[in-house]
């Protein structure tokens, strides 16, 4: 449900087909799921039997190494604490948290901080809004939107940031 809020009507319509067509599913049909978290999310949720629940762990993907010196962003030793968001801006990636979050860890610490977010605002509708609700709420500060990144420009942004943030609301692992 709250995973779904903010979806088009062709998205939900989307979600509702295919979880209807999965309730049908025969039942010769394994289900293969990445982690045992998602597994269990599964067996609470529908009458499956957990005979026909597989996990196949990830078993590491290819990603370009990193730099290992901070590059880009931090400039010296009094640069803000620099969080990094990488996603596309739909609703399961839960970005809209981040305003509130910015805005309550504004009040808990007087160290300088600031959320690199990579929105493209035609990823989704979503994307728009969010990019609004940042301008209009006064915390473009501290959500900083760098936009789309290319694989090298990634690369060094990791390298140049503190932490990675990755607010899903049910995504056990992915490509960021």
């Amino acid at each position: 449900a709250l995973a779904c809020r903010g979806l088009t009507l062709r998205e939900k319509l989307i979600v509702k087909y295919g979880r209807g067509h999965f309730l049908r599913l025969a039942g010769n049909v394994t289900v293969v799921v990445q982690t045992e978290v998602m597994r269990q999310r599964l067996l609470s949720q529908s009458p499956i039997s957990p005979s026909r629940v597989m996990v196949i762990p990830d078993r590491g993907a290819s990603f370009p190494e990193f730099p290992r010196r901070r590059t880009g962003f931090r400039d010296d030793a009094l640069s803000p604490f620099t969080f990094l968001a990488v996603a596309l801006c739909t609703p399961n990636k839960n970005l809209r948290v981040l305003v509130e979050a910015v805005k309550e860890l504004r009040t808990i610490t007087q160290r300088r901080f600031r959320c690199l977010l990579t929105i493209d605002p035609k990823q989704h509708p979503t994307a728009r809004e969010l990019l609004a609700r940042i301008k209009r709420e006064g915390v473009g500060d501290l959500l900083v939107n760098i936009g789309s990144l290319s694989p090298e420009r990634l690369a060094r942004t990791y390298a140049s940031v503190d932490a990675f943030i990755f607010p899903t609301l049910f995504e056990s692992f992915c490509r960021p």
